[in-house]
């Protein structure tokens, strides 16, 4: 074979002529001849296929699909007021995912989204899905999916759901530890909650408050709260830090009507978290400091209602009383910034025990239709000492309630606390502290100082009771 491109070669045995041209071979041959020889001598031993052209047209090459990958995040807290402080190194507070993307044939490359959560912006450029989502949207995205495309061929990432999760405050169940400064009050604030004017932290330069809460393991934390006395409005300096030495600066005006203040940064790694004041504009400051994370699989964050958020809507009181009656004018105490109403103080003779020898009482219930969902129950409870052993017996708060004979009881009366639980009519005693504290023994008159701050919390499978901010049970 002669005039032939040198991508095509003959088999000088068999005469088969074959090749595979490139797009660099793109031309047009010409006057190729293929020729047999019987080798029997120099005439007539030689024929040839008449010439004839060759052309080889481009073709497009065969496209290579990108590929697409990455694990992300299907877990967020959600945060309501966010402050503009940051953990010191500028670390930002965002849900976060960008998927790792190529294209083997270098062409360009976009981005699409199918159910993309409300809250979030997705770059169609890079990829990348970020948001910091609020309380008002709680609940799952399901079946978010990521897509990448070369403009011919696209491949999606596996389709992933993304939940918005109401934070788990780890202080709750963290070991507080306050120092001993002059002020006895401030041992025993910042983990009860108290929106009672009056109540709380006050601190100067020469004198800073802190606290400090510590885990029992190590919590990855995304969120840091501070509540401020109602009606009060504060402009607080101080520091909040981990035990890696990172910390927030704390340099804020805190809402006045007990709202949290938040602090949202990048999850981080720690053992504790601890608050110190060294100023406030107003002689009382912190009333609370809440340390969350996201919830972990398992964790469960249940729905709440306060007692002292002023509004005493589904509440009401559950009379167990073998002897007398149970009267509410205010003992339990929801909180109003000018004159401590509305409030509810017992004022009835509700007595006896039952056939097991449980004291009776009288108690405050949330409407059954959202008292099964968990609680964090905040209030003021008082009583006036008019002498007689049995007036107002005994008191407390129901919670998690079922039915009449399915619930958890808290109560206290003349120098014991119990927490008791009713499953199918029957009380099992949970835990008891027989501090000397007696109802009874407050001043009569409606002075703060006639009042108890207590809180009960459940969470997550436990139960805790605070009484002045110390716990008490759990």
């Amino acid at each position: 074979m002669t005039n032939n491109p040198a991508w095509l070669s003959i088999d000088e045995t068999t005469g088969v002529v074959s090749g595979t041209p490139t797009n660099a071979d793109v031309t047009t041959t010409t006057g190729i001849i293929i020729s047999v020889n019987d080798q029997q001598g120099e005439v007539n031993s030689t024929a040839s296929l008449t010439p004839f052209d060759l052309t080889v047209t481009a073709v497009a090459p065969v496209n290579v699909a990108p590929t697409i990958s990455g694990t992300p995040q299907t877990r967020v807290g959600a945060v309501d007021d966010v402050s503009t402080a940051v953990l010191t190194g500028g670390m930002t507070s965002t849900y976060s995912f960008t998927p790792t993307a190529s294209d083997a044939d270098g062409d360009a490359l976009t981005f699409s989204i199918v159910n993309k959560p409300t809250w979030a912006v997705f770059d169609y450029t890079t990829g990348a899905l970020t948001g910091t989502p609020t309380a008002a949207e709680l609940g799952t995205t399901v079946a978010v999916t990521i897509s990448v495309s070369d403009g011919t061929d696209t491949t999606s990432l596996a389709a992933f759901d993304v939940s918005v999760v109401a934070g788990f405050n780890e202080a709750l169940y963290a070991d507080p530890l306050a120092p001993a400064v002059s002020a006895a009050r401030r041992l025993y604030q910042a983990n009860d909650g108290s929106l009672v004017d009056g109540n709380g932290w006050a601190s100067g330069t020469a004198d800073p408050a802190s606290i400090r809460f510590t885990f029992d393991s190590t919590k990855t934390l995304y969120k840091v709260s501070l509540v401020d006395v109602p009606g009060d409005t504060n402009f607080l300096t101080g520091v909040i830090e981990f035990s890696d030495g990172s910390s927030i600066s704390v340099s804020e005006t805190l809402p006045d009507d007990g709202t949290p203040r938040e602090f949202v940064f990048a999850p981080i790694d720690t053992d504790f978290v601890q608050v110190t004041v060294s100023t406030a504009t107003a002689s009382t400051a912190l009333t609370e400091v809440m340390a969350y994370s996201a919830l972990d699989p398992g964790q469960t964050e249940l729905a709440s209602d306060l007692f002292n958020d002023g509004d005493v809507v589904g509440w009401a009181p559950v009379n167990n009383c073998e002897l007398g009656t149970s009267a509410w004018a205010p003992n339990y105490k929801f909180y109003n910034t000018t004159d401590y109403q509305p409030s509810l103080r017992q004022t009835g003779d509700c007595r006896g025990f039952t056939v097991e020898g449980v004291e009776d009482g009288t108690y405050q219930l949330l409407d059954t239709a959202t008292a099964d969902t968990g609680a964090d129950l905040r209030l003021m409870l008082r009583s006036d000492n008019d002498g007689t052993e049995w007036v107002y017996g005994v008191m407390g708060v129901l919670f998690a309630y079922q039915d009449d004979d399915n619930y958890y009881r808290f109560e206290t009366r003349n120098g014991y606390r119990k927490l008791r639980k009713r499953v199918n009519g029957v009380f099992t005693e949970l835990a008891t502290s027989p501090q000397s504290y007696a109802l009874g023994d407050r001043p009569a008159d409606y002075s703060q100082s006639a009042w108890v701050n207590l809180r009960v919390v459940l969470r997550n499978g436990v139960i805790i009771v605070y009484m002045d901010g110390e716990k008490v049970l759990t």
